[in-house]
């Protein structure tokens, strides 16, 4: 029988992560994962939906729809290869937490994409279809809208900073680390991303 969810984890990772994340792990790992997947999963999409200048082949509408249907399959493949890689590395320097556990930290500490989808709204309902071409780079903004743009930036920067901090202090709960040997963890499984990228570029290169 699972126990009672004695917190609110939407408020309680922003403050106390690991007392928040031991809850929700004590009462279901998998608590509102694909939730979670499409909020992790939305702003990549929208990013790679303005990299790539959709904007100019189907409307708003069509972007949106598409980025939020996608979004959790980008979420899901994003936290899944991340916790695969946390739980190789963890075991590597004496970790205790089993894959699930793992996946429910990462999970959980891209809650402050919450935010960041909320900066692409405002982005949206400022900036209509055109944020999602490439005249968006070379357009020439008003004082107002280049306020908006620093402001959404330092937004966007503060959360990807916080989010490392909750993964940092999620992980140490559930892997029994000091947040040391948890941010060395993080490093491990960075460190194989980055070898695996470099080993395709050098077969795509010299192939």
């Amino acid at each position: 029988m699972m126990e009672k969810l004695t917190v609110n984890p939407w408020k309680g990772m922003w403050t106390n992560p690991k007392q928040t994340i031991r809850a929700v792990v004590t009462h279901d790992p998998r608590y509102r994962f694909i939730t979670l997947c499409v909020i992790n999963g939305l702003p990549a999409m929208l990013q790679v939906a303005q990299n790539m200048s959709l904007g100019f082949s189907y409307s708003l509408v069509g972007i949106l729809l598409g980025s939020i249907f996608l979004s959790l399959f980008a979420g899901m493949i994003g936290i899944t290869v991340a916790s695969g890689l946390l739980y190789l590395t963890g075991k590597w320097i004496g970790g205790m937490s089993s894959f699930l556990q793992i996946r429910c930290a990462v999970s959980w500490s891209n809650v402050t994409n919450v935010i960041s989808i909320l900066m692409w709204a405002i982005l949206i309902v400022m900036f209509d279809k055109v944020l999602f071409t490439d005249l968006f780079e070379t357009a020439s903004f008003t004082k107002k809208e280049s306020l908006l743009l620093m402001g959404v930036f330092l937004t966007q920067t503060v959360m990807s900073v916080w989010s490392l901090v909750l993964l940092v202090q999620s992980l140490a709960e559930v892997q029994g680390f000091s947040s040391w040997k948890s941010i060395l963890n993080i490093l491990l499984s960075f460190g194989i991303l980055i070898a695996f990228f470099w080993l395709i570029g050098l077969f795509f290169v010299n192939g």
